[in-house]
């Protein structure tokens, strides 16, 4: 039975960060439940409401869809919110991760205890950052939100017109940390025994149900052990390939041309699995952890997203081409942090996260030096 047989009034769905993944899971999640669930987007204050009450999408891989597919769905901000009304129970965040604290602090006060939270964006460790940020001095595990994280491999992009191109169909993989079942409810399985369980004979969230049953997303629920080798292993694939597409300033694809790139990657590759074991101490009683965070098995799979995204510009490449602060912190910043915390040295990942760092501030120099230059004229 589908869960939105038992629903009433439309589910509201918030999400924070209206970029093309957000707006693919909104989309899609009011395309199949157009009746039962109420997307919802929050904004910034000075972003206009307007602009997102629909989104389009095109489905760039399915010649047999329609061209353009447009929904409705609603867009808010702090200040349009009912003060004491609009409590948050379920939340999708896919902000960039250096956005996610700024964006989440106007509303972290609708959250409790009853709030679900799904992170969907790059980088590893955002849940822990957000519970020690906003919920740290919370006494029990009980009086904070349950935090859910997901990867995909889902390709989407938003062209100049604001048009959401899903340009290659992937998956969605979620997984918790925590347990999914409420602590009080001492009759339900443990958490193995519900990550291992299909999503209809468990108590998930709904909103992790709708996404479940949300056909285009191609959404699975796995063991947080399993998840967690996901996990590393898209670090690793945006470690290697995000930084060296933005530094030669090529398409993914492009990159294989390189002679020399593979020695770059294989260095990346060994520092983040030396770091992974010495900051993961679950990676030890994880028996596939060794055979799939192998770093020949790592390279291979790089260089597998590299062809399979040929043509495509990374979000990195992307940013650093528009002059907007990257991800770099998150990913190889990441390793690099790790790094310092263990004492082990990650010369490679260190080196590109200043090379990334260079490069902007480069171009930013040479954008300001030029417009200034103009207006001399």
């Amino acid at each position: 039975m589908s869960p939105v047989q038992s629903l009433g009034e439309p589910l509201k769905v918030f999400i924070l960060g209206a970029g093309s993944v957000g707006s693919l899971i909104a989309h899609d999640l009011k395309q199949h439940f157009p009746k039962t669930v109420s997307p919802t987007f929050l904004l910034r204050p000075y972003r206009s409401i307007q602009d997102y009450n629909q989104i389009t999408l095109r489905r760039l891989f399915d010649s047999s869809s329609q061209p353009r597919l447009t929904v409705e769905c609603d867009a808010a901000n702090e200040s349009t919110l009912a003060p004491d009304n609009d409590f948050i129970e379920n939340l999708i965040i896919t902000t960039k991760t250096f956005q996610t604290e700024a964006a989440l602090k106007p509303y972290v006060h609708r959250l409790n205890a009853s709030s679900n939270i799904l992170i969907l964006q790059n980088g590893m460790g955002m849940p822990r950052n957000l519970i020690n940020k906003f919920w740290s001095s919370s006494n029990s595990a009980d009086s904070r939100p349950t935090f859910y994280q997901a990867i995909t491999t889902h390709g989407v992009f938003k062209d100049a017109q604001g048009v959401v191109n899903h340009a290659s169909n992937g998956i969605l993989q979620i997984s918790s940390e925590q347990n999914p079942i409420k602590a009080a409810d001492k009759s339900e399985p443990d958490f193995q025994q519900v990550a291992e369980a299909t999503h209809e004979t468990v108590r998930l969230p709904l909103l992790i149900q709708l996404l479940l049953e949300t056909e285009s997303l191609n959404a699975k629920f796995v063991p947080y052990n399993e998840f967690l080798l996901l996990q590393m292993e898209k670090l690793v694939v945006n470690c290697c390939i995000n930084p060296t597409s933005a530094l030669f300033d090529v398409n993914n694809g492009s990159l294989l041309y390189g002679n020399e790139i593979t020695n770059i990657w294989k260095s990346i590759i060994t520092e983040c699995v030396r770091l992974f074991f010495a900051e993961f101490p679950v990676l030890q009683d994880i028996s596939t952890a060794r055979s799939f965070l192998d770093e020949k098995r790592l390279l291979d799979s790089v260089i597998s997203v590299c062809r399979l995204t040929s043509a495509n510009s990374s979000s990195m490449r992307e940013d650093v081409t528009h002059l907007r602060q990257t991800e770099i912190e998150n990913m190889n910043g990441y390793i690099a942090y790790l790094g310092r915390k263990h004492n082990i040295p990650t010369f490679t990942n260190t080196m590109i996260t200043s090379m990334i760092k260079s490069k902007l501030s480069i171009d930013r120099g040479i954008d300001k030096a030029t417009a200034e230059s103009i207006l001399d004229v």
